[in-house]
């Protein structure tokens, strides 16, 4: 792509004056190393940790080899849950649709962000279903007791 350039010269602390001069200049096409059309895509069972978690759907987007990165968009089904985990590295996700409620009773709602540091510890729950947008980074999650993976919050 070729784009005409014209030269601009401050002459007082007030003006400016665009000369006559200019120069071509050549930009190369920025090409996207990856792309992925997500709403071709279906979202399939969450098997991170190699067992179903009964509720969850994920697309994966983007990882890393080593998973030191990982990039998916999670859907939590009317009344799931995830399992119980550790993060080995940080943990963000904005809230795209729907409600989750954390291990300690705080909700977010679509539109909050949230991060999760290093060496903490949570599941997550939706009485009413939501979608996630998932970055991991510095290390992946680990389970900690996947058998409690099914709990609900007394809202009473």
């Amino acid at each position: 792509m070729k784009i005409r350039l014209g030269f601009v010269s401050n002459s007082s602390s007030s003006s400016f004056i665009v000369s006559q001069e200019s120069i071509d200049v050549t930009i190369p096409e920025m090409v996207a190393e990856y792309s992925k059309e997500t709403t071709k895509e279906k979202l399939l069972p969450n098997n991170r940790y190699g067992i179903v978690s009964k509720g969850l759907n994920w697309l994966p987007l983007s990882n890393d080899e080593n998973l030191e990165h990982e990039v998916y968009i999670v859907h939590f089904e009317p009344d799931s849950s995830s399992n119980f985990h550790r993060h080995i590295g940080y943990e963000e996700f904005y809230v795209l649709d729907g409600e989750l409620i954390d291990g300690d009773g705080k909700v977010f709602k679509k539109g909050d962000y949230i991060k999760f540091e290093k060496g903490s510890e949570h599941s997550s729950f939706s009485k009413t279903g939501c979608t996630l947008l998932v970055i991991l980074y510095g290390g992946t999650n680990e389970l900690i007791n996947w058998l409690s993976n099914d709990w609900t919050l007394d809202q009473n």
